[in-house]
């Protein structure tokens, strides 16, 4: 991957200054992974001349003590079986106990849900769509007749014949909704209320997960009963004694011999992805970072674009001479100035023309208004270009145009 740096300044040589600057850093750091690289490269090498020494002193002690020790591996590979089995025994029986106290803990935790649902169940009025049609219409209408009741008490006396009338209708209602509640028609639009629904819900849910936990028990009886079956000193460590005549395996050597072994490969493939980087102790690492183009020297300013400034300003100067034009114009399509005009709008020949005459006061006046008005454009135009400078401004147009 590439990338170009570039740092805008009104000073070009302060523009370069800044650009070397940075490129600098990426020098400094290429001359500091190099360094490490070599460093790396000579302490792995010393370190796998130590390794490789290692390793032929504990291959000679293993091929000495392999010849003598065959039955007794054959031995304890029965008994790395039998330890292997019982770990994984345990492991698994860990596993699901985690498992069960999970278990527990989610059926503890939903119990404690359906009980406050069965609250709300049975708290929850009946609402529309709930159960009888008719059981409902008479718990709204009880609703409507207790909240009118309320209202009549407070506004009127208990002998006002419209607190009277509730009353007695509200009684009325209650009676029929007792005669309903008696034949089981609560139960059945309780019984079918969402609410009710979501209860059912989490019940199966708590079925499922007692079965599930059913399960996980047994499964655990099962891996402790196949572990009971395992010898007992398949876990414990059996001291071996080899024939007498040729010495003793030293202690550990097959450990040893195989963590000599396995820290080799590692220290090998890693001294192979540093030969990548450095092919050897003594040459250069190719730089991580490669500058193709030193930092320059700017010929031109690169903002702002004097040529779409000086097209932006053509196009503006044109569309306000146009707009003046047309607006200074405009009044001279609705008025006749000359004979053109006349054959134009009467469609008459003119036979003869008035030259237009004027006193001395009328042409100071004429002169005096022309000069209002030349006086009046120039005022508008000082007025009118700052006020456009400022709305282009605000609206970021030269910000624009000095980034491209």
């Amino acid at each position: 991957e590439s990338f170009a740096i570039s740092y805008r300044h009104d000073d070009p040589a302060t523009a370069k200054k800044v650009v070397a600057d940075v490129v600098s850093l990426f020098d400094k750091a290429n001359e500091v992974m190099a360094k490490h690289a070599v460093d790396d490269a000579n302490a792995l090498k010393a370190e796998i001349a130590d390794v490789e020494a290692q390793l032929s002193q504990a291959g000679r002690s293993r091929r000495y003590s392999a010849a003598r020790s065959s039955a007794v591996s054959r031995t304890m590979g029965n008994l790395e079986r039998m330890r292997a089995e019982r770990n994984a025994i345990a492991s698994s029986v860990e596993t699901l106990s985690d498992k069960q106290y999970m278990l527990e803990r989610q059926i503890s935790d939903q119990r404690r849900l359906i009980s406050q649902q069965q609250q709300i169940v049975k708290s929850a009025p009946p609402s529309e769509g709930r159960g009888n049609g008719a059981y409902t219409a008479l718990l709204k209408r009880k609703f409507e007749l207790e909240a009118q009741f309320q209202n009549y008490s407070a506004l009127y006396t208990d002998k006002n014949p419209k607190v009277i009338q509730t009353r007695e209708q509200l009684a009325e209602v209650n009676q029929r909704i007792a005669q309903l509640n008696a034949d089981g028609e609560q139960v059945r639009a309780l019984a079918s209320s969402p609410e009710a629904q979501e209860l059912r819900t989490m019940e199966r849910e708590l079925a499922r997960l007692e079965t599930e936990l059913d399960v996980v028990r047994r499964e655990i009886g099962r891996k402790s009963q196949a572990a009971a079956g395992l010898p007992a000193g398949a876990t414990a460590s059996i001291p071996l004694t080899l024939p007498a005549g040729g010495g003793s395996e030293p202690a550990g050597t097959n450990l040893e011999f195989d963590t000599l072994r396995g820290r080799y490969d590692a220290l090998l493939e890693k001294q192979n992805s540093i030969k990548k980087v450095l092919p050897s102790a003594g040459a250069v690492a190719p730089p991580l970072f490669q500058v193709v183009d030193q930092p320059n020297l700017p010929q031109s300013a690169s903002t702002p674009n004097r040529r779409t400034l000086m097209l932006v300003g053509l196009i503006l100067a044109l569309v306000i001479a146009l707009t003046a034009a047309a607006a200074l114009e405009f009044r001279r399509m609705f008025a006749i100035y000359d004979q053109r005009d006349v054959d134009y709008y009467l469609g008459v020949p003119v036979l003869a023309l008035i030259p237009e005459t004027f006193t001395p006061a009328e042409r100071w006046q004429s002169d005096r208004v022309a000069l209002k008005r030349r006086i009046t454009v120039l005022v508008l135009g000082a007025v009118t270009v700052p006020a456009l400078a400022l709305l282009l401004n605000s609206l970021g147009v030269f910000q624009l145009l000095a980034n491209r």
